[in-house]
């Protein structure tokens, strides 16, 4: 089998031709033992950007 690769070099899978657009997930607020899980909003961005603004673009793929 031929391993696509993406500009990074990373292995990605085969392409999905008769792919479809789902609905969104419905809002989700999880609370485990070592993290929460909820859905990505505005409030994150700061965060997200400070984060991200120093790290490689395939931190991305």
């Amino acid at each position: 089998m031929i391993q696509n690769t993406n500009i990074y070099g990373q292995p990605i899978g085969e392409e999905l031709p008769n792919w479809k657009n789902r609905p969104y997930p419905d809002e989700v607020y999880l609370v485990g033992r070592y993290a929460i899980i909820t859905n990505l909003s505005k409030s994150h961005l700061q965060e997200l950007y400070s984060h991200f603004t120093a790290s490689s673009p395939s931190n991305w793929t």
